[in-house]
């Protein structure tokens, strides 16, 4: 690039660039960059606005779903905790009896 004091030729003829001409292509150039930015953050902003909406959607939907298993799964290990009280209960009698049966086996042996 030529000097600033220097003519040079652009397409449309001999131009003289000027400290001005520099200074307005320098401001024009940043008007540009806050003008991205300024797209960027809006377009940011609907963006999270988006992701927002569909956050609270998919929330509204799976939420309920979410609260139903929760309270399936408490009954069923409700269920769970009584069969192995159950269990357990019936396999005390189950030693309780085998042991009679064995006690009552050695007395009828002995007579």
């Amino acid at each position: 690039m030529p000097n600033a004091s220097e003519p040079y030729l652009s397409g449309s003829g001999l131009v003289q660039e000027s400290p001005h001409t520099v200074a307005s292509l320098k401001h024009r150039a940043e008007q540009y960059w806050y003008t991205i930015q300024l797209a960027f953050f809006v377009s940011e902003g609907v963006l999270m606005s988006v992701y927002e909406q569909v956050k609270q959607a998919l929330q509204d939907i799976v939420a309920p779903e979410l609260k139903a298993l929760q309270i399936e799964i408490k009954r069923l290990d409700e269920k769970i905790d009584i069969a192995i009280n159950i269990r357990e209960r019936l396999v005390a009698i189950e030693t309780e009896l085998g042991l009679r049966k064995k006690e009552s086996g050695k007395r009828v042996k002995a007579k």
